[in-house]
């Protein structure tokens, strides 16, 4: 059973010395939202250098954060914009769309009342403290900054994921929890956020925990409170989660502690070996569950005390890492937090262990935004052959079956993020018999679901290639059709939902093309009379400019990426002219170009082992273009300049 401390530290129940603010000196360049209850945060946020934060990265979208608590209130004006959207369910049609096993689940789960509402407060009994947990923890998370309400969390563009587990008196079970992390890991999220403990070791917990670490997601927990008068050392009292540890997983559970602000740790704050860093956990002040029908009038309010309230600051604080170290590991994102943190101070009897340090955000942030290390160009490559789809693992160098597409024809397929985001998602164009079907899936293979692509719609046209025609926030995709009779290529958005969303009709046939700037324009590539012509046209139809180049004998592959490092996307295209092998990287709006020479190709049949493909520069997050040598099994990792890299040996890899 875990108990919630927002059952006793309630705001007049926890006795503090007198506050004397300590504000750390600020950069002249300090980033201040306008949020107008931001001054009663100030101190906190300022405490733990915030602002300096918000000067490098707001954080994003990409970014999921589950929160399991008490539920949310996915509604509240300064927190619904930043609340995850599954984007494969369709609301209120009882159906499962994306087979995970739970119907319409929108923003997240209930597992106190088993349905899909984590707003729901339950039947019986409530308090009104353990009601308003999850939000005041949500708020400081990730209430959306700057935007003129209320105040601002830690990350002030995040996705959180609302799982409830505690009921709304304040009590939950391991059981509970362990299926809410599993929930997490399975539909996409990157930290995981709880602020509770419990007495008891639980198997299950502490082995969904680890499959989460190993799934790539980090874990925050409370250290949890104790009254003022008992010990509260964790190392003679163990409490859990935080206290869960594992010997081969450094933090396998990031343990979050209190301090005051002079950074003396709180009187009520649980101390010891358990707790891996501390944060601000009184005088708290954030978003509060709103609900004027049930008797909830605040949309904003404190002082608010206790190690929950410092769990979700570290939480979001993470957020902001992983925004801008997408490829980052639980243990990487922990370490940068750990490492940069300040010194505490502890006003108890001498021979106590180690103290961990005072999280600090402005420096976590700049060190994740400074940070070299390793070049991880892919963390896997996706390849297709007889109806199936396979992943190569670059760092075990192993291989694994994503996907066997019995009795249909895998007509094309592309996989999303996987460059950047822990969980790839994939879309597969099948044909079974005379009909067409989009089959979604996770990198993982686990199947989301199958639409069926209306043929009625499109006459003569038949689909023959699929892209992703969006950013993290949206899914829908692009499919391109051929009418051999009329010689027209038709381009079709369609959502993840099977909604229609428009079409583009181009004459001709097209070689091959690449979506450009997040699916707003399509780059299209035409091979006539050995001249190349590149063309970028809006979703609308409307041709935006066009390229040409002379003496081009074969396309041999074509794609899209920001490779100037500018606010908007470029073509790339590997071209043969005699026996030379060309890169150009156009960049249409500006009609400039950059032409390279790649290799001098001896014979034909060496042109199909060659590919190019677009990885990410873990130094300054920049595109790299990963060219497939037709020997060997290699890939030359090169710079959009040109400039190599280095080279991956992936013997025997054949890549769509």
């Amino acid at each position: 059973m875990f108990l919630l401390y927002a059952k006793f530290l309630k705001k007049s129940m926890v006795a503090l010395t007198t506050v004397i603010l300590f504000l750390s000196p600020l950069a002249v360049s300090a980033r201040l939202p306008n949020d107008p209850e931001y001054a009663r945060q100030a101190a906190f946020w300022e405490q733990v250098q915030a602002p300096a934060a918000w000067d490098e990265t707001i954080g994003n979208g990409a970014v999921v954060l589950a929160i399991i608590d008490t539920g949310s209130d996915y509604l509240h004006p300064d927190l619904a914009t930043n609340i995850w959207v599954n984007p494969y369910e369709t609301p209120f049609n009882e159906i499962d769309d994306d087979n995970n096993g739970y119907v319409d689940d929108v923003h997240g789960w209930n597992f106190v009342e088993n349905n899909n509402n984590p707003r729901e407060l339950g039947n019986g009994d409530l308090d009104p403290d353990a009601v308003r947990h999850a939000a005041i923890g949500a708020g400081l998370a990730g209430a959306v900054g700057d935007n003129n309400r209320d105040g601002v969390g830690a990350a002030w563009r995040v996705k959180m994921m609302l799982l409830r587990t505690i009921d709304s008196y304040g009590y939950g079970s391991s059981f509970k929890v362990a299926q809410a992390v599993d929930y997490a890991v399975q539909n996409g999220a990157d930290i995981i956020s709880m602020s509770f403990v419990g007495e008891n070791f639980s198997t299950e917990l502490y082995s969904a925990l680890i499959r989460a670490n190993q799934a790539g997601v980090l874990i925050v927990a409370a250290a949890g409170n104790h009254d003022p008068r008992s010990e509260g050392n964790l190392d003679a009292k163990p409490l859990y989660p935080a206290c869960f540890k594992t010997p081969t997983i450094k933090n396998l559970v990031l343990g979050v502690g209190s301090v005051d602000q002079k950074n003396n740790v709180s009187v009520f704050s649980n101390f010891g070996s358990c707790v891996d860093i501390y944060a601000p956990g009184e005088n708290i002040y954030s978003t509060e569950w709103y609900d004027l029908a049930k008797g909830f009038s605040e949309e904003f309010g404190g002082p608010w005390n206790g190690t929950s309230f410092a769990t979700p600051i570290v939480a979001g604080a993470a957020a902001l890492v992983k925004s801008l170290r997408p490829a980052w590991t639980p243990e990487q994102i922990a370490d940068v937090l750990v490492n940069t943190a300040e010194k505490t101070v502890f006003l108890a009897p001498k021979g106590e262990a180690e103290l961990a340090g005072r999280l600090n955000m402005g420096a976590a942030v700049k060190q994740a935004k400074n940070s070299g290390g390793e070049i991880l160009p892919f963390s896997s490559i996706f390849y297709a052959g007889k109806n199936q789809l396979w992943r190569y693992d670059i760092l075990s160098e192993e291989k694994f079956l994503v996907k066997s597409f019995a009795g249909a024809t895998l007509v094309d397929w592309a996989v999303k993020s996987a460059a950047v985001k822990r969980q790839e998602e994939g879309v597969a164009l099948l044909r079974r018999g005379s009909y067409y079907y989009l089959n979604l899936f996770w990198g993982n293979g686990r199947a989301l679901k199958e639409l069926s692509v209306d043929l009625e719609k499109e006459g003569d046209f038949k689909p023959r290639r699929v892209a992703w025609q969006s950013d993290y926030l949206e899914r829908k995709f692009m499919v391109e059709f051929y009418s051999p009779r009329f010689k027209q290529t038709k381009f079709v958005t369609i959502s993840a939902t099977g909604e229609r969303q428009g079409e583009m009709l181009i004459a001709g046939s097209v070689a091959d093309w690449a979506l450009l700037n997040n699916g707003k324009s399509l780059a299209m590539a035409t091979l006539t009379k050995k001249v190349l012509n590149v063309r970028e046209f809006d979703i609308s139809g409307k041709q935006l400019s066009a390229m040409s180049f002379p003496s081009v004998d074969k396309i041999v592959d074509f794609t899209a990426g920001n490779l100037f490092g500018g606010g908007s996307d470029q073509a790339a295209a590997l071209v043969l002219s005699g026996k030379i092998l060309k890169q150009f990287i156009l960049d249409l709006p500006s009609q400039s170009y950059r032409q390279e020479v790649v290799a001098t190709v001896k014979g034909a049949a060496k042109l199909p082992a060659w590919k190019i493909l677009l990885g990410s520069d873990q130094d300054s997050g920049r595109p790299l273009l990963l060219r497939w040598h037709p020997g060997g099994g290699k890939f030359g990792v090169v710079k959009p300049d040109g400039s190599f890299v280095t080279t991956l040996n992936l013997a025997n890899l054949a890549v769509k």
